[in-house]
């Protein structure tokens, strides 16, 4: 009967569109088509050669490489335009950088489910085979003056190619990698910025050797051998693949660890469809909205508006680039220490500042200041796209990474086309009313609306929901949202008539947790009874479904309260309360059996053999396993959930666990303190102390040479004042890292604040950090620019020497490590005694029988001064005697 019922409701049901029920097949459809074999071939890379997935990162690096040479493209803009209309001013070929950016999102986005289902090799087979055609057709469009083929070349073919070449290698990354989901993701998208910045330097002159259209034709090629090579060197790990890597903490106590983010495994659909996953589109635009829109102009305001040379502005396009490289790899790494939501709240108030600040430095000419702000941007710019891989696998799982991955580029898209014409239309504007190239206010009014996105962005960051409490606590009764500040729940009820907040603190809300997670239990508890019915013999059954209508609901059997939870297979006291009401029964039976006739003694009887096959019934049900039946809940979440449970039970707990309450809270207080605390051992100390290592090599090699060379301070002034600035920031950041630096003390690791601190303030290391950062360079005021007052920096020395000590102590190869520091260490002598060489020379005057130069007038230029310095003191140096007189920059 209600399998008819059921029949008829389906026959009842509206068929769907068919295109609809193939979109919906298509995003709701993401397992692998990969069989077992293919899994067992894919061991191995070739041979006996085993395949390792460290080999996907530079992989991932030379796709992303090739892709981002799309970025290059407004080098080909004036050629272009000559070559086909005969005007370079025409502006008709920047509308197809546009257009692939355009098919870019939206290919990355419809084709992310079917690379989950066909895997990352053919996904790039078929990307670069596109990528390939569309350089072909726009040397085509080229060659016979066709614009609209080259839309369609470059614009459509290319940029589908690039959206599926871009998707590709990040999702292929966060399952193979998934403890380290933020290097990966920010692997999977260096390469990018890295194409650009390379191929915009290729471009022209390759144009000038073998012509335009065949320009198409060798880069093409180029990228489409690069691309196939790396395609078969990608593969997706098999099922239930796991990587057992242990935290960089300690783990001498792994058990009060906190649980890592349990795997999600939300269908696609499910993933897309979510709040949180519409936050995150709104977070990533709002982070990608200003680089887009201001960085693409960052040469023409450098040229216009500072009235600087277009050699310099190359210059700071190329750093620029390099920065946002680095901010890929800087915030996917940071991530995997802080978190992201973290990372991206970080990077849009950074972006806030920069845009609240835009008006003072743009109208008041700060050159210095404008590139600070616009290298900070840009960092977050590409930080963005290096976190977000990463963010989407913890929020939904690795599986549905190329789906979702996919989708939220199309914000990439929106912004980049309609952020860029909404930005020149208003410049335009600007200009038409009466104001000029060189004037700031057309940049400055263009950032009010740019602002009101970044804002939007950031409380979107702020309120998404990144943790497992958060996002899978029912709603109460009329609640519309619900999102955590801090330690604080904020919960919005009646948004519809009359908005109510309710504010919970941590406790408060733990408690509502820990019901729903009693609630959960108590419903697989009774799920498991109707499955273990099913599956017993049908007599048993029938005298077990006897004994649970004892247990639902409360009654009062022979004297004794039977509960509707205690009374539940598999529980210890299923048989002391049968028994109670057995031993009951047993004493009423005795003490009037006398008086009962043959027949009621039959009864009753019988009425204790079933209470005994009862007993017997709970106790083999004891001593068996009971059969679970999964929880449509909990099977969402892996087993490691159990953990965070247990945890969360723990802390607000029941009456018999409050005596382990207030060491729960200790333990944690202890755990999160020693995560603040930098091990001397752990990676993160190594890659502060290399950082650290090229600030101080900073100023050791280029102080001396801009005291010596004046011309070379003035060439670039404010450069050096960013990269001054730039190293004393790190300076001071390290007084806090070594503050919080733990050190051993009597064989145990110390994490107490106030021991950490003092042993540093009581050491020599604090003195010299201190006295490295005296700020005598304000003086120059009254002195002029003396490059070399910064000399207390070189104090920070030892610093760099504790960096080469930990190298050659886990490097392989110790002995060209000394050899290789050895060189440097006399290179940077020579080039000290170089420049001391000529401020004598300069000081003793040029006309001398020993100083620089001997002839009046050689060596004029700036590289011939530093080269006849340098070969003086390489000679002084290395030999004994007189020597040819060098007459060329290579001898």
């Amino acid at each position: 009967m209600l399998y008819e019922m059921d029949q008829t409701a389906e026959t009842n049901q509206p068929k769907r569109n068919p295109v609809v029920r193939a979109v919906a097949w298509h995003f709701g459809n993401t397992k692998c088509s990969i069989d077992q074999q293919q899994y067992e071939k894919e061991k191995y890379l070739f041979g006996k050669v085993k395949f390792n997935p460290w080999i996907l990162m530079p992989a991932a690096v030379i796709v992303q490489f090739c892709c981002g040479s799309v970025y290059a493209w407004s080098v080909f803009n004036e050629p272009i335009d000559e070559a086909i209309t005969g005007n370079s001013k025409a502006s008709q070929a920047p509308l197809t950088f546009y257009i692939n950016i355009g098919v870019l999102g939206f290919a990355a986005a419809f084709m992310g489910p079917w690379i989950e289902r066909n895997g990352p090799k053919k996904a790039l087979i078929v990307a670069s085979s596109f990528f390939y055609l569309g350089n072909l057709i726009s040397a085509l469009a080229i060659h016979v003056k066709l614009m609209w083929l080259l839309y369609i070349g470059y614009g459509l073919v290319a940029g589908f190619g690039v959206g599926i070449s871009y998707v590709t290698p990040v999702a292929a990354l966060q399952k193979w990698f998934p403890h380290r989901r933020g290097l990966a993701a920010g692997f999977g998208v260096c390469g990018f910025g890295g194409g650009s910045i390379v191929i915009g330097k290729v471009i022209l002159p390759l144009i000038d050797a073998v012509g335009l259209p065949l320009t198409f034709v060798v880069l093409g090629s180029s990228y489409f051998f690069s691309m196939i090579c790396t395609a078969f060197l990608f593969r997706v790990p098999p099922p239930g693949y796991s990587v057992h890597h242990e935290d960089e903490i300690d783990n001498e106590k792994k058990e009060q660890q906190p649980a890592p983010l349990p795997e999600i495994n939300f269908t696609a659909a499910e993933s897309i469809k979510s709040f949180d996953y519409f936050l995150l589109y709104v977070m990533l635009f709002a982070n990608i909205l200003f680089g887009l829109v201001v960085i693409s102009r960052l040469s023409n305001m450098i040229t216009q508006v500072f009235l600087k040379k277009p050699d310099e502005a190359a210059t700071m396009v190329s750093v620029n680039g390099a920065l946002n490289l680095f901010g890929r790899i800087f915030f996917s790494t940071l991530s995997d220490k802080i978190g992201r939501k973290p990372c991206f709240i970080i990077m849009l108030i950074a972006q806030t500042i920069i845009l609240l600040t835009f008006p003072l430095y743009m109208e008041g000419k700060i050159y210095w200041a404008f590139l600070l702000c616009m290298f900070s941007l840009t960092m977050c710019y590409g930080g963005g796209f290096g976190v977000i891989g990463a963010f989407l696998a913890d929020m939904f799982g690795s599986k549905n990474v190329g789906v979702c991955f996919g989708l939220i580029l199309t914000s990439w898209s929106i912004g980049g086309v309609g952020g860029g014409l909404t930005f020149t239309a208003i410049y335009n504007a600007q200009i038409s009313n009466g104001f000029t190239t060189e004037d700031a206010y057309p940049y400055i009014v263009n950032t009010y609306w740019v602002l009101a996105f970044v804002v939007t962005g950031l409380l979107s960051a702020i309120i998404v929901r990144t943790t497992i409490k958060d996002r899978t606590l029912p709603a109460v009764k009329g609640e519309w949202f619900r999102f955590r500040i801090f330690s604080k729940v904020v919960r919005i009820k009646r948004i519809t008539s009359c908005p109510e907040i309710e504010i919970l603190n941590k406790q408060e809300f733990e408690k509502e947790w820990d019901v729903f997670v009693q609630s959960r239990h108590i419903t697989n508890q009774q799920n498991t009874v109707e499955t273990n019915v099913d599956t017993m013999d049908p007599n048993v059954a029938h005298l077990t479904t006897a004994n649970a209508q004892l247990t639902c609901p409360t009654q009062q059997v022979s004297g004794a309260v039977v509960s509707p939870v205690a009374l539940t297979p598999g529980d210890t006291r299923i048989s002391s309360m049968v028994t109670s009401v057995e031993d009951d029964e047993d004493s009423s039976n005795a003490a009037s059996s006398d008086c009962k006739s043959p027949g009621q003694r039959t009864k009753s009887n019988q009425r204790w053999m079933k209470l005994r096959t009862t007993v017997q019934l709970s106790s083999a049900i004891q001593k068996k396993p009971p059969l679970k039946r999964e929880d449509s809940f909990l099977k969402r979440f892996s087993t490691r959930q159990i953990s965070e449970t247990q945890e969360a039970m723990e802390e607000t707990g029941s009456e018999s666990a409050s005596g382990d309450h207030d060491k729960t809270v200790k333990r944690r207080r202890y755990n999160r303190k020693r995560l603040s605390v930098v091990n001397p051992d752990e990676n993160f100390y190594f890659y502060w102390l290399m950082m650290l290592t090229s600030c101080i090599l900073y100023n050791l090699w280029t102080l001396i040479v801009r005291q010596s060379f004046p011309e070379l301070q003035a060439l670039i002034p404010e450069f050096w004042k960013y990269c001054d600035y730039s190293t004393d920031a790190i300076f001071v950041l390290d007084v806090i890292v070594q503050i919080r630096t733990g050190y051993l003390e009597q064989g145990l690791m110390v994490y107490n604040d106030k021991k950490l601190a003092k042993h540093y303030m009581r050491s020599r290391k604090f003195i010299f950090d201190i006295v490295a950062l005296t700020p005598l360079q304000f003086i120059q005021g009254y002195i002029g620019n003396q490059p070399l007052i910064r000399f207390p920096r070189f104090l920070k020395v030892y610093r760099s020497v504790k960096f080469y000590y930990i190298v050659e102590s886990r490097t392989v190869w110790p002995n060209l490590w000394r050899v290789v520091n050895l060189i440097h260490i006399l290179l940077i002598l020579a080039h000290w005694f170089g420049c001391f060489y000529y401020l004598l020379s300069e000081a003793e005057g040029f006309q001398g029988d020993w100083v620089y130069p001997y002839r009046p007038g050689d060596y004029a230029t700036l590289t011939r001064k530093y080269l006849g310095s340098l070969y003086w003191s390489t000679l002084t140096l290395t030999t004994i005697g007189d020597l040819p007189t060098p007459e060329t920059n290579a001898e």
